[in-house]
């Protein structure tokens, strides 16, 4: 295999910061444009130029991944990864290793994943990791038997079966755009992607206050996530959030998450602002078209009306579950 598809198949980014303690930040943010109470969690800025320190407190496969990462992006611009990927036209071993490679790093920890492919060193890399990761998502999706589940799969940085033990209505009166949001509290009954499960707060404490105890990606560990109730369950691609309905409220303008109800729901991290010590992320639903994947669990059915990864519209939720995991182990390799 040639020193091109070894640095494309291990993968990212500068390991300097991936090392950086991971901790719920009090809200609201300082973020200028996000002014309501927003679920957060801060990586603190450190020496960029170190790309090794501290390696061993990373398993070594992950350390690994990291760094042969951090080489494809020092040595190989966009056009020679393209002019690669041109060359493809089935999944070989080279973008096979690569997403499996990519799928692994997010499993093991996505705040790590997300703040590295939002990373850019000037001074060392020709293509930054967020580039890079796009381009084989898009290539590996362009060749694969089901591309909008390998997408998604792969963009995605939490999967999880959850049931929803609380909700908050929330509401930004500097965004007049989508003013109307909703935090969620749940439990998180399974987790099918997303190792690092961050601390839940205790809401009505002021100010909030974290459950220290629930840390762990556990069947009793405790999950929460933003979302705009302006988010339409369900549009044409591109339309316009404020126009388009239904959105994520029902017909008497409560919220699409219920208290009490458990789904499958697919997170990506979504990054608000930085400040001169932090960046600061949210977790909200992944969309398409500005629809979140949130599937909720009816009499035991997966309520996915329109097929939307193809695996059929009247699958349990372990049934459901067992078909991502089934395509997430193809990715993998196993």
């Amino acid at each position: 295999m040639s020193t091109i598809r070894i640095l494309l198949i291990l993968w990212i980014v500068n390991t300097s910061v991936l090392y950086s303690q991971q901790v719920k930040a009090p809200f609201p943010t300082p973020c200028f444009f996000h002014k309501k109470p927003s679920l957060t969690v801060t990586f603190p800025f450190n020496n960029c130029n170190d790309p090794y320190k501290n390696i061993t407190d990373l398993p070594i496969d992950i350390a690994l991944k990291y760094s042969h990462f951090d080489r494809l992006c020092t040595y190989y611009t966009e056009d020679k990864i393209n002019n690669m990927f041109n060359q493809m036209s089935t999944l070989n071993d080279t973008l096979r290793y690569a997403a499996k490679y990519l799928y692994e790093l997010t499993d093991y920890n996505p705040f790590m994943m997300h703040y590295f492919q939002s990373h850019f060193d000037f001074y060392r890399w020709l293509i930054s990791p967020r580039q890079a990761s796009t381009l084989l998502i898009d290539k590996y999706a362009s060749l694969s038997d089901n591309a909008t589940l390998d997408r998604v799969l792969l963009y995605s940085e939490y999967i999880l079966l959850f049931t929803v033990t609380d909700t908050l209505r929330t509401y930004d009166s500097s965004n007049t755009v989508v003013p109307n949001g909703i935090t969620v509290t749940c439990t998180i009954d399974d987790v099918i992607k997303g190792r690092y499960i961050p601390q839940c707060y205790d809401l009505y404490q002021t100010p909030p206050a974290l459950n220290i105890s629930n840390q762990n990606s556990t069947a009793t560990s405790c999950f929460q996530f933003d979302y705009k109730l302006e988010m339409p369950l369900s549009s044409p691609h591109g339309a316009d959030v404020i126009m388009c309905r239904p959105c994520a409220v029902d017909s008497l303008n409560q919220p699409y998450v219920k208290k009490g109800t458990q789904y499958v729901g697919i997170f990506q991290v979504y990054i608000l602002c930085s400040d001169s010590t932090y960046q600061y992320y949210v977790i909200s639903p992944l969309k398409t078209g500005m629809q979140p994947y949130l599937f909720p669990v009816e009499n035991g059915i997966i309520n996915d009306p329109i097929n939307e990864f193809q695996l059929g519209t009247t699958n349990t939720a372990q049934e459901f579950i067992q078909k991502l995991r089934s395509r997430i182990d193809y990715i993998r390799m196993r």
